[in-house]
């Protein structure tokens, strides 16, 4: 049962292959092998871009994935630079506003 279960799946997996050669014998008869050739290399462009435009959403979610962590890190900062500032004067108003000597 597992073994036909295998084979039903890789031929429902080759089916849309199998048609697509298919189709590029019927076009080779009909119209010749040098257009069933150009129509391959257009089905293979295809594939490109399509993997080239997967490429492209995974790249630009990793860059606003970055843009939103440069943000939160920014503010973080922001935050940071904020708190030293209170300390630093809260520490000269209890010093009296003198400066340290050197």
């Amino acid at each position: 049962m597992e073994e036909a279960a295998i084979e039903l799946s890789e031929a429902c997996t080759l089916q849309p292959w199998i048609s697509f050669l298919r189709s590029l014998n019927s076009i080779a008869e009909r119209y010749g092998s040098e257009c069933a050739e150009g129509v391959f290399e257009i089905f293979m462009l295809n594939i490109d871009n399509a993997r080239a435009a997967a490429h492209l959403k995974e790249l630009e979610a990793k860059l606003e994935l970055e843009k939103e962590l440069t943000a939160r890190a920014e503010e973080r900062c922001r935050a940071r630079e904020k708190e030293l500032r209170l300390i630093i004067e809260s520490d000269r108003e209890e010093k009296g506003g003198q400066e340290p000597k050197d």
